[in-house]
């Protein structure tokens, strides 16, 4: 009879979360994608030399292609694959560099101080330092957590 080893509440948690992000992630490319091939006349107009359209198409790609990556990242870590879990520990790292970049102008003494900084800019603030939290739980789960560890580690034979 065949053992399957179980799946830790984390690891389950984490996989649930890139299911949810690639479907999001799909739906809003898709609607990007969409909606550019709808309104040409609206959307053609110069950026960095090509039409928004085409930026807009090319950012709804990337998207799609993100929300693939990440159901089955999703998919492959609720399996128990150690080369996803690998992956996504790479990528969670590689994220929170990104987003760390990002912030890091938003948190100078002189953004701080400034009086007329816009709602816009506060709210990012705080979604990319919650991006940088969500992103260091995940790959120190994956990385440090015993029975993560030890999760993808078995062979899932």
């Amino acid at each position: 009879m065949k053992q399957t080893k179980p799946i830790p509440d984390g690891v389950k948690m984490i996989s649930i979360w890139f299911f949810t992000i690639g479907v999001l992630l799909i739906l809003f490319g898709s609607l990007i994608i969409s909606s550019t091939a709808t309104d040409k006349e609206v959307c053609h107009s110069s950026f960095f030399g090509c039409g928004i359209d085409t930026l807009f198409e090319n950012v709804g790609m990337i998207l799609l292609s993100f929300g693939i990556l990440n159901l089955v990242a999703g998919r492959k870590l609720w399996q128990g694959s150690g080369f996803w879990r690998v992956v996504v520990i790479i990528l969670s790292f590689i994220l929170f560099i990104i987003f760390f970049w990002i912030i890091s102008p938003f948190m100078t003494s002189q953004f701080i101080s400034s009086y007329n900084t816009y709602f816009f800019e506060y709210a990012l603030a705080v979604t990319l330092i919650f991006a940088i939290g969500i992103t260091l739980v995940i790959s120190n789960y994956l990385f440090f957590n015993k029975s993560s560890i030890e999760f993808f580690s078995r062979s899932n034979k």
